[in-house]
C-alpha cells in the first residue's frame, strides 16, 4: 500500500516532465526532418551535377571511340597511290579521297588510311591527334605530320611503354563484330595524357594499332559546377589513372567504391568521407568517379542546421522553466493532501483487498478477534479450538493449507500489520476443498495417461518385433528364391510376391512411424548431410521404377546450395522418398522432377526448398485440405490400380513439422501436382566435404533432351571453374575436340564426331554404346562423380574402359549367428553363405558363450530378444571376456531406446529386420575393410 501511494505521489510529476519531454521530442523530430529534407535536396543537387558531368564525359569518350573505329575501318594494306604520301587521290577513285600512310619509321609503311577531307576535318575539330603504333618498330608517330597540336610530340619513353603495353594485348573481334578498344595512360612524364587504340587487323597480332590521343581531358571531365568537386578515372582493373588536383588519394585512403554504376557514400572507417558517383565510360571497362566531400554538404546547409539547433535549445529552456513552476505551485501541495488521505484509509484498503474471503484481525495474547467478517465468523464457530487456524510463530506472512475436523480444506493466509499503534495480524481464510479435489483428479488422470502411454509403447515394441520377424522370413526367402533358376511364369509370380511383401512392409513401417511420432518417441539427429549426394541417391533409388513406366525422372539443384548442412538425413530421405514414390505412383506418363532451391537466412543457416513436380493425374481442389491427413485417399482414375495406405504424406507432414519446416501442395486435375517441402537447417561449417571439385577453365559442351537439366549442369560446371555451354547441332571446327557431356535423358541420336565425351546413363540400364579411348560411361545421377571424371580427364588421367558391373568377390568371413527363431536362422545362414561366408549357428546367448571357438569368429550376429540369455547380456559378457571383434545386433524393434541400449552393452552395429543381401554385403565389406 505504501509503495502504491509513493508511486501515486510521484506519478503527476513524472507525467508533467514526460509531457515536456514529448513536446521537445516532437519539435526535435520536426527539426531533424527539416534538416534531413534540406540535406536530401542538397545531395539531389550534387547528384544532378555529377550526372550531367558524367554524361558530358560519356559523350566525350563515345565521340572519340566512334571516330577511332570509323577511321580504323578505312585502313587498307600497302596501297600504291599515284601521288606522294599525303596527296589526294587513288588510282581509279574520286579525287575526294586522300591516302594517309601509317608510318612505321624510315619512310616505311604497310597500312594507309583512305579518308575524305571531311574525315580529316573531324579529327581536327574534336582536338585529337591520330597516331599509329607499329609493333615491329615500336614507334608511335602521328598520322598527319603537318598537325600543329602539341599532342603531336610523343617522347621516346612513352613510345616504348605504349608498344610494350599493346604487344601484351590479344585483340579479338567481339560478338557484335566491332574491333576491341584499348585505353592506355602511360606512366611517363608527358602529363595527364590518354591514348585510345584499336588494332588495324584483329586476325594478325603483329599488325599495328591505330589510336587517338588528347591532352585537354581535365576540361571534359572536371566537375566545374560544384565547389570542391573532383574526379578520378579508373582503368578496367580498378587502378586510378587520371585525377584532378582535388581528387582523394584512393591508394592511401582506400576510398574506391564498387565498379558498377551507382551513387553512394564512401566511408573511412565509421565516418562518411565522400559522396561518390560511379559511371562507366567508353567500351574498355573504364570507370569515371566523381567525389564531393561530405564536409561540403555541411557547409552548404550550415544555416538550416544551426537554425534548427537554436530552435530546439530555446524551446528546451522554456519547457524546463514552465515544468518547474507547475511542479512547485501545484503538485507539491497536492502531494501533501494525498499523503494525509492515504494514512486515513490504509486499513480500509487492506480489508477491501481480501473482502471475498473470511477476514479476521487478531492481536497476540487476545482471546477473541479484534474484527471479523461474516465468512470468518462462520468458519471459526464450526471449530472447537479455532486458535490453531490462526496460530503462527513466524511474524512474516504465512500461506498454507489446513484440513478441518469436518474434512474440508482451507487456505490460511496471515499478514502482519499495524493497528492502533500496535502489532496485529490479518487472517484470511478461504475454502479450497473443490480445488483440491480437482487437483487430485488431474493427478490421477496424468498417471492414467502415463500408464496408457507406456502400454502403447510396449504394444508398438511387441508389434514391431512380431510383424517384422515373419516378414524377414518371407522377404528373405523370396530374395533367395529369386537367385535360383526359374521359368518366366515363376519369375512373374516371384515378382508379385516380392512386391506384395514390400507393400506390406511399407504399410507396417508407415503405421509404426506414425504411432512413434504421435507417442513422441521419434527424435531427430544432427549430422552432416551432403545435399547433392542425397538428391542423386533419391533419383538413383527410383530411376528403375520410373523407367519401367516410361517416365523421365531427374533432379536439379541451384548452384548456391551449400555442399553440407546439419540435419537428420534419414528423415529427410524419408520425406523425399515418399514424395517421389507418390509422384511415380500417380503419374501414368510424362516426367517427374525433384528440384532444390536454397536461400541463405544468415551466415549460419540456409532455407532449403525441395519441390517434387509431376505430370500425373492431379488432385481435385476440394481434396487438397485433407491431403496430409492419415489414411486419406483421393478418388483416382478407375483405370488406375494404385495401392497404398494413405500414410506416406501424413508422415511427411509430421516429419516436416518436427524439423521446423512446412509441406504445401498445389495441383490440378489432368495436369499434375507440385509438392513443396521447405525447411531451415544450419550450415555444416566445421565439416569439410571429402571432395570439392575444382575444374580448369576449359570449354565443355553439354547435350541432353531436357533444357532444364542441361542449364543446371552448365551452371554447376561453371560454378566449379569450367566454361560449360550447351551443345549446338553444328559445332565449329574448334569445338570438335572439346569435351562433350551427354546428360540423361539423352538427346537422340547421340552426337557423332571426334569429341572426347562422357555419356551419363541410369544405373541398371544398358547404355547401348561401348566405352573406348574417347568415351567414358558414368552414372546419370551423380554430379559429384561426374565432376571427378571431368577433373581426371583435364588432369590427363586415362579413361576407364570397364563399364560392366563386376561380380562381387566372396567375403570369406567366419561368422557366428545367434538366433532363436528357426526361420530367421535359416534365412540369415543362407544369405551369409550366398555372400561366401562360413556360418555357425547358436540358439541363444548361453549356447554361444559355451562354444570353445567363440574368439575365432570374424564377427558375431545376434538377435537381441532371446530366451535364457538375450543379445544385450551376451554382448556384455563377450566384451568382459575380451572379445574385441564386431558384434552386430539384429532386432525387429526400430525404437531409439533399443539403439542406445545396444551401444551401452557393447554392440557395434544395430541392424533392423528384415535384412537384404545387399545390405548385409555392404555392412560386412566395411567390417572386413576396417579389420584389414
Amino acid at each position: 500500500m505504501t509503495k502504491n501511494a509513493a508511486t501515486a505521489m510521484r506519478l503527476p510529476a513524472a507525467l508533467l516532465y514526460a509531457l515536456a519531454a514529448s513536446v521537445l521530442l516532437c519539435v526535435s523530430t520536426m527539426a531533424l526532418l527539416y534538416c534531413f529534407w534540406s540535406l536530401n535536396e542538397t545531395v539531389s543537387g550534387y547528384r544532378r551535377h555529377m550526372n550531367a558531368a558524367a554524361y558530358r564525359a560519356q559523350l566525350f569518350f563515345d565521340q572519340r571511340e566512334q571516330l577511332l573505329r570509323a577511321t580504323a575501318a578505312s585502313a587498307i594494306r600497302k596501297p600504291h597511290p599515284r601521288h606522294a604520301p599525303g596527296a589526294a587521290g587513288l588510282s581509279g577513285l574520286s579525287r575526294q579521297l586522300e591516302v594517309h600512310p601509317l608510318p612505321e619509321g624510315d619512310n616505311r609503311y604497310e597500312w594507309a588510311l583512305v579518308m575524305t577531307p571531311r574525315d580529316v576535318h573531324d579529327c581536327s575539330r574534336v582536338q585529337t591527334t591520330l597516331v599509329y603504333t607499329s609493333l615491329r618498330s615500336g614507334s608511335t608517330l602521328p598520322v598527319f605530320s603537318d598537325h600543329d597540336s602539341t599532342t603531336s610530340f610523343i617522347s621516346t619513353e612513352t613510345q616504348k611503354w605504349i608498344a610494350g603495353a599493346l604487344s601484351r594485348e590479344n585483340p579479338r573481334i567481339g560478338i557484335s563484330g566491332n574491333m576491341p578498344l584499348v585505353w592506355l595512360n602511360p606512366p611517363t612524364g608527358d602529363g595527364q595524357r590518354l591514348f585510345l587504340y584499336t588494332p588495324i587487323d584483329g586476325t594478325d597480332t603483329t599488325s599495328g594499332w591505330l589510336g587517338i590521343t588528347f591532352e585537354d581531358i581535365d576540361s571534359a571531365l572536371a566537375l566545374t559546377s560544384m565547389a570542391r568537386g573532383s574526379y578520378v578515372l579508373y582503368d578496367a582493373k580498378g587502378n586510378a589513372t587520371l585525377r584532378d588536383a582535388q581528387a582523394p588519394d584512393t591508394g592511401r585512403d582506400a576510398l574506391r567504391i564498387t565498379p558498377t554504376d551507382n551513387f553512394g557514400i564512401v566511408w573511412q572507417g565509421s565516418i562518411p568521407k565522400y559522396l561518390a558517383l560511379s559511371k562507366s565510360v567508353g567500351h574498355a571497362g573504364w570507370h569515371l568517379k566523381y567525389y564531393v566531400p561530405v564536409s561540403q554538404l555541411s557547409r552548404d546547409n550550415a544555416t538550416e542546421l544551426y537554425g534548427a539547433l537554436a530552435l530546439c535549445a530555446g524551446l528546451a529552456v522554456i519547457l524546463l522553466l514552465a515544468s518547474f513552476l507547475i511542479h512547485r505551485k501545484l503538485l507539491v501541495p497536492a502531494r501533501s493532501n494525498l499523503q494525509a488521505l492515504i494514512s486515513s484509509v490504509a486499513l480500509n484498503r487492506k480489508l477491501l483487498k481480501t473482502a471475498p474471503v473470511g477476514l479476521a484481525l487478531l492481536r497476540p495474547g487476545d482471546s477473541d478477534p479484534l474484527l471479523s467478517n461474516e465468512l470468518a465468523h462462520a468458519w471459526l464457530k464450526t471449530e472447537r479450538d479455532w486458535k490453531h487456524i490462526v496460530a503462527s510463530n513466524d511474524p512474516a506472512e504465512v500461506d498454507e493449507d489446513l484440513e478441518l475436523e469436518d474434512g474440508r480444506v482451507v487456505q490460511r493466509t496471515l499478514t502482519p500489520m499495524t493497528y492502533c499503534g500496535g502489532p496485529a495480524m490479518l487472517c484470511t481464510i478461504n475454502d479450497v476443498t473443490k480445488l483440491k479435489q480437482a487437483e487430485m483428479s488431474l493427478v490421477n488422470a496424468m498417471q492414467a495417461a502415463e500408464a496408457a502411454n507406456q502400454a502403447k509403447t510396449l504394444f508398438l515394441t511387441t508389434m514391431s518385433h512380431e510383424m517384422r520377424t515373419p516378414l524377414y522370413g518371407i522377404l528373405g526367402t523370396l530374395e533367395l528364391l529369386s537367385l535360383t533358376k526359374a521359368t518366366e511364369q515363376q519369375r512373374q509370380y516371384l515378382d508379385t510376391l516380392h512386391h506384395s511383401s514390400r507393400v506390406l512392409l511399407s504399410t507396417v513401417n508407415d503405421t509404426l512411424d506414425l504411432s512413434r511420432i504421435e507417442a513422441g518417441h521419434l527424435t531427430l539427429e544432427q549430422r552432416p548431410v551432403a545435399l547433392l549426394e542425397m538428391l542423386d541417391n533419391v533419383i538413383d533409388t527410383f530411376c528403375v521404377r520410373a523407367e519401367r513406366k516410361n517416365l523421365r525422372l531427374y533432379s536439379t539443384a541451384s548452384v548456391d546450395t551449400p555442399l553440407q548442412v546439419l540435419g537428420d538425413i534419414t528423415r529427410l530421405r524419408q520425406v523425399l522418398d515418399n514424395l517421389v514414390s507418390n509422384a511415380i505412383k500417380f503419374t501414368p506418363s510424362g516426367h517427374i522432377v525433384l528440384r532444390l532451391r536454397s536461400m541463405p537466412i544468415d551466415e549460419l543457416h540456409v532455407q532449403l526448398e525441395f519441390e517434387v513436380a509431376d505430370t500425373g493425374i492431379g488432385i481435385a481442389s476440394e481434396h487438397l485440405p485433407q491431403l496430409f491427413q492419415p489414411y486419406f485417399r483421393t478418388d483416382s482414375d478407375p483405370g488406375q490400380h494404385i495401392q497404398g495406405t494413405g500414410l506416406g504424406l501424413s508422415i511427411c507432414s509430421r516429419l516436416s513439422q518436427m524439423m521446423g519446416g512446412e509441406l504445401t501442395a498445389t495441383s490440378e486435375l489432368g495436369i499434375g501436382t507440385r509438392i513443396t517441402f521447405k525447411v531451415t537447417l544450419p550450415i555444416a561449417a566445421d565439416s569439410t566435404p571429402a571432395y570439392v571439385p575444382s575444374l580448369s577453365p576449359d570449354k565443355i559442351l553439354v547435350r541432353g533432351a531436357i533444357p532444364e537439366v542441361v542449364r543446371n549442369l552448365c551452371n554447376w560446371l561453371r560454378h566449379w571453374g569450367a566454361m560449360a555451354v550447351p551443345y549446338r547441332d553444328h559445332p565449329s571446327s574448334s569445338e570438335r575436340q572439346t569435351l562433350l557431356i551427354e546428360t540423361w535423358p539423352w538427346a537422340m541420336p547421340l552426337a557423332q564426331g571426334q569429341h572426347r565425351r562422357i555419356v551419363m546413363h541410369p544405373p541398371g540400364a544398358r547404355p547401348g554404346i561401348a566405352a573406348d579411348r574417347n568415351t567414358l560411361l558414368t552414372c546419370a545421377h551423380g554430379i559429384m562423380s561426374l565432376a571427378r571424371s571431368i577433373q581426371g580427364m583435364q588432369e590427363g588421367r586415362r579413361l576407364d574402359k570397364a563399364t560392366g558391373k563386376a561380380e562381387p568377390e566372396p567375403l570369406n568371413m567366419h561368422l557366428l549367428v545367434v538366433e532363436d527363431n528357426p526361420i530367421s536362422q535359416l534365412i540369415l545362414r543362407e544369405q551369409l553363405q550366398h555372400l561366401g561366408c562360413t556360418v555357425a549357428v547358436a540358439a541363444n546367448g548361453q549356447m554361444a558363450l559355451s562354444r570353445p571357438d567363440i574368439q575365432d569368429f570374424d564377427a558375431i550376429l545376434t538377435d537381441l530378444h532371446m530366451p535364457v540369455l538375450n543379445g544385450y547380456e551376451m554382448a556384455f559378457a563377450l566384451r568382459e571376456h575380451g572379445y574385441a571383434r564386431p558384434i552386430l545386433g539384429l532386432t525387429a524393434n526400430a525404437f531409439p531406446e533399443e539403439q542406445r541400449r545396444g551401444q551401452t552393452s557393447g554392440i557395434d552395429v544395430l541392424l533392423i529386420k528384415p535384412l537384404a543381401i545387399d545390405q548385409l554385403r555392404k555392412i560386412l565389406n566395411s567390417i572386413k575393410a576396417e579389420g584389414s
